[in-house]
């Protein structure tokens, strides 16, 4: 069994005062009646109450606020298996991790600024089905389109210049990978890339127009300034200058029908990108099945009802009897 709201059992002290209440107010009841009152009205009073009734329709009371108490909890158990239905898109990043995206011209660094907004992307994306895809000098799929976003969020923390195949920026290359990725799925369709936008190689109109007349829509976040930084490398021992091309990445963005966005670690930015990601795409009705423990607080709220009801048809009163 499995507690949904387990903090709410400290209202049980409720319960346990409750009777310690009914308990001490029988006692001091009597006390008081003696005090203040004749012998003789005390006897007539005494005669009229039922104290078996009167002490049932407390302690009923007392129940079933034992059991609503236990409603709040919620309490579940028994797995059940349930099929929820929601729009969703297949998005696919397609990052470049080519070495120019490890200049700090942005903090901590380009590509590592990359991650965090996208990370920030997952965070809200429901039923949305998310791809990601690398290049630098070659593309690769690193994870094909799925709705785990957990395995996703594993794959873009991976993510790191030193895993590129060949120096470059293929754009071409990822494009392929892209069109491959989308046509083994079926819904509606948006391809976010994000690079610097420098020296993409392989750019090319006619592949954008082509991936947006198939229904692809293309989204560019540009990361890094046009002002640059240097940045070295590691195996050349090599220094060289890189400035990001605010103007490639705006162009390939109005050649594939979609908006091009500065990568920011503004919760903002990932508000305003994830609005213009689902403009215009309504995404397809997909069902999911979820496995999960069954709610059971329904149980607990009819019981005191139950005792609710039987509690205000006791009388407290002894049944008259009629003169002989």
């Amino acid at each position: 069994m499995q507690l949904i709201n387990p903090q709410l059992s400290l209202l049980f002290l409720v319960v346990i005062a409750a009777l310690l209440l009914l308990f001490f107010s029988n006692r001091r009841r009597r006390i008081r009646m003696a005090q203040y009152a004749d012998e003789h009205i005390t006897n007539h009073y005494q005669a009229a109450i039922s104290p078996f009734n009167s002490l049932m329709k407390k302690l009923l009371l007392i129940l079933a606020l034992a059991f609503i108490i236990m409603a709040l909890i919620r309490p579940q158990w028994d797995h059940e298996t349930r099929e929820t239905q929601n729009l969703g898109l297949d998005i696919i990043f397609c990052v470049d991790i080519s070495r120019s995206m490890d200049a700090q011209d942005v903090s901590p660094s380009r590509l590592e600024l990359t991650k965090l907004q996208l990370q920030s992307l997952l965070d809200r994306m429901e039923s949305d089905r998310v791809g990601i895809i690398t290049f630098a000098g070659l593309a690769s799929l690193e994870c094909p389109l799925t709705d785990d976003h957990s395995s996703a969020r594993m794959v873009l923390n991976s993510l790191s210049s030193a895993d590129a195949i060949r120096e470059g920026s293929n754009m071409a290359d990822a494009i392929n990978v892209a069109e491959k990725a989308f046509n083994s799925a079926s819904g509606n369709g948006v391809l976010v890339l994000v690079s610097d936008g420098e020296d993409l190689e392989g750019f090319s109109a006619g592949r954008i127009s082509r991936l947006a007349a198939s229904g692809i829509k293309v989204f560019t976040l540009s990361v890094g300034t046009e002002a640059g930084a240097v940045v070295y490398h590691p195996v050349l021992r090599e220094e060289a200058f890189t400035s990001a091309n605010l103007e490639n990445m705006q162009r390939i963005a109005s050649l594939g029908g979609g908006s091009h966005f500065n990568v920011s670690a503004s919760e903002s930015a990932s508000e305003m990108i994830m609005t213009a990601l689902r403009e215009g795409s309504p995404g397809e009705l997909r069902s999911n099945q979820i496995s999960g423990l069954k709610e059971q607080y329904h149980i607990f709220a009819f019981i005191a009802l139950i005792l609710l009801i039987v509690e205000s048809l006791i009388i407290p009163l002894k049944p008259k009897t009629k003169p002989s």
